[in-house]
């Protein structure tokens, strides 16, 4: 954004440079590890095997999208915190991320149907 902002200013252009080789390889790694482990190639989104509890596009309000990820411990008390979902925070099956991969298949559903009235930025 910063090169395409000079270059209206300016009207000179920039390098950019991005590791797209090394981002992908991270994006991919979880699913070559469960091939590796399981010998079964992994399902599309959102019905493949998550190693996060919360990974996954929701429905908000006016029928926008948005990805949501909450991948670790402090990110979820943010979470609940920024969304008022103090009865999610205090709920001992989502204690720990691994606590929420276990509710996916009950919390997923409930958190879309909470999330579609939400405005977005909250």
């Amino acid at each position: 954004m910063a090169a395409l902002m000079q270059r209206a200013t300016t009207g000179q252009g920039q390098e950019v440079q991005s590791a797209l080789y090394e981002n992908n390889i991270f994006l991919v790694a979880q699913h070559m590890m469960q091939f590796a482990m399981t010998g079964r190639p992994a399902a599309p989104m959102p019905q493949k095997i998550s190693p996060w509890g919360i990974y996954d596009v929701f429905t908000v309000s006016q029928g926008e999208q948005i990805f949501l990820a909450v991948v670790g411990d402090t990110q979820w008390k943010v979470f609940c915190d920024a969304f008022g979902y103090a009865d999610w925070f205090a709920d001992t099956r989502l204690t720990t991320n691994h606590d929420r991969v276990r509710a996916r298949e009950w919390l997923i559903p409930l958190m879309r149907t909470r999330m579609e009235p939400a405005v977005w930025p909250p």
